[in-house]
């Protein structure tokens, strides 16, 4: 059997955060990423394939678990100036059980969002982040 490692080194669902400010990170539940780029196919003479890529198409969601000072700020980053929306720098920072951290860095706009109450439980806001930035910075700590 293969070994993959202690258990404390894998990163739990409830240990990721946003970090929309400086000094403010937001809880996320159910993140999906979605890091990819346009493939073409080009022929060539000699009957091989030439590959080309394009820029990224990068996207993720999430539902965020947020206070209400929030509300306001996550509105306003959807809102558009001359056409155009707000690109925020934000960071994902993933901390496993031993208390070591990856951090995926990114620029992206908040293109939408969905406020949900349900039944039980906290309220949270279903998100979908655009990411802008045609590169992704991870950093392991």
């Amino acid at each position: 059997m293969a070994d993959f490692g202690a258990d404390s080194t894998l990163i739990n669902a409830d240990q990721v955060l946003l970090k929309v400010a400086s000094d403010t990170y937001l809880q996320l539940q159910e993140i999906k990423t979605h890091f990819t780029r346009p493939e073409f196919r080009e022929p060539t003479t000699n009957g091989g394939i030439k590959y080309y890529y394009g820029a990224g198409d990068n996207w993720f969601t999430a539902k965020l678990l947020a206070t209400k000072a929030e509300v306001d700020s996550l509105n306003t980053l959807t809102k558009r100036v001359a056409g155009v929306m707000t690109e925020t720098a934000y960071t994902m920072l993933c901390t496993d059980d031993t208390g070591n951290t990856a951090s995926v860095a990114m620029t992206a706009v908040l293109r939408d969002f969905e406020m949900v109450a349900p039944k039980e439980g906290a309220f949270v806001f279903d998100c979908f982040f655009r990411v802008t930035s045609d590169s992704i910075t991870v950093t392991l700590a």
